[in-house]
Parts: structure tokens; sequence; C-alpha cells
């Protein structure tokens, strides 16, 4: 008896090892490795509950081989067939994806909920599948909004598929919905956080851009193209209003994130002459932009210097009127001895020629 539980430790602790390994043991070698240790077959069961147990996955690999889809189950009622073959019409080269998808196994009854403790447990195997099962999903979703909305294909699907594996880590088995359910959240989450409004130059967050996506059809209705209005803006913004249950003066704020951005490039080929005489006078603006700057960089570092360094500092250099005082000029004013001011002056330029401060400095000397 003893020798029997000997080898069943065997065995078990091997197959565990390949399990770590590639995150599944095959049935056929849980097989192979009871008749190995010439044990009998109904020893299979022990060996299998065992594994199951310390969480295991088993996966019977001649599945992929024998693969018919007459023979899988495939809850879901949407005829991916027809979804497949209008995605790759609008984009050929999302081609090769799809004939990938076209070979993944459905979910099968209860896998995803089998399969979850091991993904949350790091398992490779575990969490490749649980994603492969989901892709789908986000092709359904992602189509969605390319129909809705125009986002471009391939990118949203790309977008969608990071929203799945994000939906993944944040799982929390026992806290969150089923996976089904949350995973699609996280996959159109991720579309709208990454997708450009109108107006690239705009951030706008998940929530505000939401609401912008959903009123471009009534501008489509106000507008021409590059958003010339053919009504008066007041009843677009009405119109947005009521879409929105807003204040007109909130649908004028998100009307504003719509507004485009002209072309740099195209102002200046239209208007040559007035940007050349605008670029006349950028050295000029940049010098007073400095200037200003300079000015609060150095009030910064004299607040760390006394009252009379700073005087003195000020006078001497000629930052008060212009004037360059002489020492014996600043003495008379302070009432103190000539040399007493160039100790004072000495003081305070080893201050300024400090490392900590000489960095401050720095970028207004190069």
């Amino acid at each position: 008896m003893m020798s029997s539980i000997s080898t069943h430790q065997k065995i078990i602790d091997k197959l565990y090892i390949i399990y770590e390994k590639q995150g599944y043991v095959s049935e056929d070698y849980i097989f192979d490795e009871v008749v190995k240790y010439d044990l009998p077959l109904e020893e299979v069961d022990h060996v299998v509950d065992k594994l199951l147990s310390i969480g295991v996955v088993i996966r019977d690999e001649t599945e992929d081989e024998l693969y018919d889809e007459k023979d899988v189950q495939d809850r879901s009622k949407i005829d991916y067939e027809e979804l497949f073959r209008d995605v790759v019409s609008i984009d050929q080269s999302i081609q090769p994806f799809i004939n990938k998808l076209r070979e993944i196994k459905p979910p099968q009854n209860r896998e995803c909920q089998n399969l979850m403790p091991q993904a949350k447990n790091n398992n490779q195997f575990a969490k490749e599948r649980i994603i492969e099962m989901y892709l789908k999903i986000v092709v359904r979703i992602a189509y969605w909004y390319h129909q809705k909305y125009d986002f471009p294909l391939a990118e949203t699907i790309q977008d969608g598929c990071i929203g799945l594996v994000i939906a993944l880590d944040k799982y929390e088995i026992g806290k969150q919905e089923k996976f089904s359910i949350y995973a699609p959240w996280w996959i159109r989450q991720n579309i709208l956080r990454r997708a450009s409004i109108k107006n690239p130059l705009v951030y706008a967050p998940v929530y505000i851009k939401d609401k912008l996506f959903s009123i471009y059809n009534i501008i489509e209705d106000f507008c021409l193209e590059d958003y010339e209005c053919k009504n008066n803006n007041s009843d677009l913004t009405i119109a947005v209003s009521k879409k929105l249950e807003f204040s007109q003066a909130q649908a004028e704020e998100y009307l504003g994130n719509l507004n485009l951005f002209l072309s740099l490039d195209q102002l200046m080929e239209e208007n040559e002459t007035v940007f050349n005489d605008c670029f006349m006078a950028e050295e000029h603006m940049i010098f007073e932009l400095n200037k200003k700057e300079f000015h609060s960089t150095v009030t910064e570092i004299f607040k760390t210097f006394s009252p009379r360094e700073v005087r003195v500092i000020l006078l001497r250099f000629g930052f008060i009127d212009r004037k360059e005082w002489t020492l014996e000029e600043i003495g008379n004013e302070f009432g103190v001895t000539r040399e007493r001011i160039r100790q004072i002056e000495a003081k305070a330029i080893r201050k300024i020629k400090h490392p900590s401060r000489i960095r401050i400095l720095q970028p207004f000397l190069e």
C-alpha cells in the first residue's frame, strides 16, 4: 500500500512539473505515466482527481486535432462568419487575423469559469485560452464603433484586444460579475480611451468622448463638411443640449471640443506675407519671454540672500537704474567703507556660483 502511495506521488510530482512549464497536462500524458509505472488503469481517476485538487489544468490535446465545428457547442447566437466577411471587405490587412479567429474553438460550458482561477494564478495557458475565447467579441465591438463613428477598424480591433487583456488582469473572482459581462466593458473603455475626437489637439476623458461620439450624427445633420454649419449655430446647440440632456451652455462647451484645428503650413501658404511679418517679431518675443523668466528665476534665488547682499548686487551690476555703481558709491549709501561693500559683493557672488544655483541659471547662459 505504501509503495502504491509513493508511486502515485512520484507520478503527481512529475506531472506537476510539466504543468508548471507549459500551463497544463494532457490526458494522454497522464495515461502514459500510469501505464509506465504498471499501475491499474483505474488508478488514472485517482491521479486525475489529485491533480485537479491542486489546481492543475488537464487538457485533451486530441480535441484540437479532431476539432469539428459541428461537434463543438457555440452558444453565441451571432453569425460571426458574416461579421468576419464584412470586416475583411473593409480592411484586407485584417484577413490573417480573421483566419486565425476562425480556427479558435468557442468557449464551452463553464470553461472560462474553470480556467479563471488558474489564469489569476498566472497560468499562461489558461490566460491565453481565455483571451482567445473572447477575441470574436473584440471584433464585434470594434466593428460596431467603425459602423457607428467611423473609427479605423484595424486600430480599433487592436485597442479592443488591449482592453481584453486589461480586463483579465483586473478581473477579481467573486467580486465582479461574470467575465463575459465584465470583459466587454473594458474593451469599450480602452477603445474610447484611445479613439481620437474630431479635434485631436484637445484631450478628452472617456466619459466626455462617449458623449461627443453620440452627437456626431446631429452635427452631420446641421453641418456641411468641415463644420460649416448651414443652419444657425443656436439650433445645433439646442439639438445637442436635448440629446445630452444638458444646458445650452454645457452643449456649447462640448461642441467647442470638436472645433477643427487648422494646419499651420496651409495657413502659411495662403498668407505668406502675414506670416513672414509674424516671424520677424519672433526673436523679440522670445527675448521678452526669456527676460521675464530670468527675472522670476533670479527673484527666487535672491530669497536665500540677505537684503543687503541683494541690494549690493543689484546696484553693482546696474539692475536698478541701468547704472553700475562703484564700491564707494554703494558704501556711501549704506554708510560703510568701500572695503566692506567689496566683501559683501564677494560673498554674494560666491553664493551665486554655488553649483545648485548655477544649475538653475545655466539655461539662461546658453
